[in-house]
């Protein structure tokens, strides 16, 4: 598609990366468009990275992770959606207005609270 569009100067695919880090700081947008994801690791990661997040409101743990204040959730899986969205994102600059998420948002996925609310659930 990117051929047949001819976006080849747009669009570029790098392959496995070790370290995404420096991509995702120099990112406007991270699209996670999946209808099924488990717990979104790039989504968290984009969001330390203070790049904002846009994604279908799928099943598994997107509605956990983002809740408008940390990115934008699309109610359906609609591509035309999506488009309007990311021009409002990227063109007439909303993401500017997205607050940064304080450590409380990030807390809530520290690996010693994770382990101890899988704790408490085994331990009823």
């Amino acid at each position: 598609m990117v051929n047949k569009y001819n976006l080849t100067s747009k669009v570029a695919f790098l392959g496995f990366q070790t370290n995404p880090y420096n991509i995702l700081k120099k990112s406007d947008l991270l699209f996670l468009t999946s209808r099924w994801e488990g717990f979104g690791h790039v989504i968290i990661e984009s969001l330390i990275c203070n790049t904002p997040v846009i994604t279908f409101n799928s099943k598994g743990s997107v509605n956990e992770l983002i809740n408008n204040e940390a990115g934008w959730k699309l109610n359906n899986n609609s591509i035309d959606r999506l488009a309007l969205e990311v021009d409002e994102i990227i063109y007439n600059k909303k993401y500017i207005h997205m607050p940064k998420l304080n450590n409380t948002y990030y807390n809530k996925f520290n690996i010693k609270n994770i382990v101890e609310e899988y704790l408490a659930i085994l331990n009823k």
